[in-house]
C-alpha cells in the first residue's frame, strides 16, 4: 500500500473534493514508529487543494471528442 490514510475533505454544497491529504507508514517516510498512531506532517506524503474551481464554464465539444488530435487518444 502506498498509503496507510488518505483524507478527502468535499464541498457539502457541490459535492467537489477540495482537497486531499495522503499519509504513509512511519518506516518508509523516515519517521519514528509512533508517528503511525496519528496523522501528522512526518507522513504526509501528499497535499492537494483544489481552488479557483469555475463552476460555470462550458468548455468546448471538442475537448472530449476522441478525434482531437491535441490528446493523442490510444485506441
Amino acid at each position: 500500500q502506498d498509503y496507510r490514510t488518505s483524507l478527502i475533505f468535499v464541498d457539502k454544497l457541490t459535492a467537489l473534493p477540495m482537497c486531499v491529504k495522503n499519509y504513509g507508514w512511519s518506516d518508509r517516510c523516515g519517521a519514528p514508529e509512533s508517528a503511525n498512531d496519528r496523522l501528522t506532517d512526518e507522513t504526509l506524503i501528499e497535499f492537494y487543494a483544489f481552488t479557483g474551481i469555475r463552476y460555470q464554464s462550458r468548455l468546448p465539444d471538442i475537448e472530449f471528442d476522441q478525434a482531437n488530435t491535441r490528446y493523442k487518444f490510444h485506441r
